[in-house]
């Protein structure tokens, strides 16, 4: 049973409140230490890709979160 647009609302809400990272959050995160870490080598040359796609994702994902809601809105499914 999917959930009705009032929960994703909270949940949506709630997380942007409290800042809770999601997965692409998490991976750029994890970039950013490895490429600050003193032996990460060649691996320096690919972090700027490594980011840009992180972040892509990221609103990728905010943008799949609204229009998920302003689905369930215009189903009635509140």
């Amino acid at each position: 049973m999917a959930k009705g647009a009032i929960g994703a609302i909270i949940a949506f809400l709630l997380g942007v409140y409290f800042a809770i990272p999601s997965e692409a959050n998490i991976g750029y995160m994890i970039v950013d230490a490895l490429a600050k870490s003193p032996s990460s080598g060649s691996f320096q040359q690919i972090v700027p890709v490594f980011k840009a796609t992180f972040n892509l994702l990221g609103v990728a994902i905010v943008v799949g979160d609204i229009a998920y809601i302003i689905n369930q809105v215009k189903k009635g499914n509140f």
